[in-house]
């Protein structure tokens, strides 16, 4: 007769059983995303930045993060200026710091990755509408990416996957495209939502919250390049300046929360002014990257590891 193994705690077995919920719930995305086949049902960009690190070898310094990081930095001029082979693999703010962990170790794999760079918006560290564990979602790859989190972090991946896949406005879209009444499109691409310079009279100037949110994949970061030996940096990406004017007391707050951690952090924030403010308050023009690069290179300079 079979009997319990008391070797192994319950706790093992309900985390190999969310495991396999949270395979079958990935399984259920991608057959949606084939059976509509397309492109923008969820956010493609972990998938297109993947991409690039195929082939690439020797590379010794990266950029993690969100939008400003992926629309500030040219890394040609910066592998140039550093003299290290660099590149930009910033997301956007929904993959909250889980997509950038993916990226971390996805580089890490075939690199021997010397600098990583953070660079978020301002708002990232309290911000609930960036979501770790959806960023988690949209980047893992591989079994490792599952298999490496707690029971906790498994849980909310699969209640963020569960919103993600049946969640009421994905299922009525999904419904539409079936019936041809429209096209699945649960998260809109960057260029359909921004124009190519945003009207400064519709800016509004953010009220952050106080209250951290679940920065775990932070802390992963943080504790995967100490464990390799890897120079960590974080910086702010830059920002309208009347945002960061006003934004004073909140970046003090911020400042705080990332000394505590360890992080060597560059305060200097690079504030955009009206002439090359881009399609949020927090890009640049693109006619704006090689003078925002050589900005950030000479902040970044003094503590990139080179040799």
């Amino acid at each position: 007769m079979y009997s319990f193994n008391r070797d192994i705690s319950p706790e093992r077995y309900l985390k190999v059983f969310l495991m396999i919920l949270l395979l079958l719930l990935i399984i259920t995305g991608i057959i949606m995303y084939k059976i509509y086949d397309d492109k923008s049902f969820a956010d493609r960009t972990a998938i297109d930045q993947k991409g690039r690190l195929f082939g690439k070898r020797n590379i010794e310094t990266i950029f993690i993060g969100d939008s400003s990081c992926r629309r500030t930095i040219d890394e040609d001029l910066f592998s140039s200026l550093s003299g290290t082979k660099s590149l930009n693999l910033g997301l956007s703010a929904i993959y909250g710091f889980g997509g950038p962990y993916c990226m971390l170790k996805k580089a890490y794999e075939n690199n021997k990755i010397k600098n990583v760079i953070i660079m978020v918006n301002l708002g990232m560290l309290y911000d609930e509408s960036s979501n770790d564990y959806t960023g988690l979602l949209y980047s893992m790859d591989s079994w490792s990416d599952i298999s490496e989190l707690t029971y906790g972090e498994l849980s909310a991946t699969l209640v963020s996957g569960i919103n993600i896949v049946f969640s009421s406005e994905t299922m009525w879209l999904a419904i539409k495209s079936y019936l041809g009444l429209g096209t699945l499109q649960v998260i809109r691409k960057e260029s359909e939502m921004y124009a190519d310079k945003i009207s400064l009279d519709t800016i509004i100037t953010p009220s952050y919250g106080t209250k951290e949110r679940d920065n775990v994949f932070l802390y992963k970061i943080i504790s995967f390049c100490k464990k390799n030996n890897i120079n960590l940096i974080f910086v702010y990406g830059p920002a309208w300046h009347k945002v960061v004017e006003k934004s004073r007391d909140y970046i003090e707050i911020s400042n705080k929360l990332l000394r505590s951690t360890g992080i060597l952090l560059i305060d200097n924030i690079q504030s955009i002014d009206d002439y090359h403010i881009g399609n949020t308050e927090y890009h640049i023009s693109p006619s704006s990257r090689k003078l925002y690069t050589e900005r950030y290179y000479n902040l970044i300079k003094p503590f990139l590891v080179v040799k």
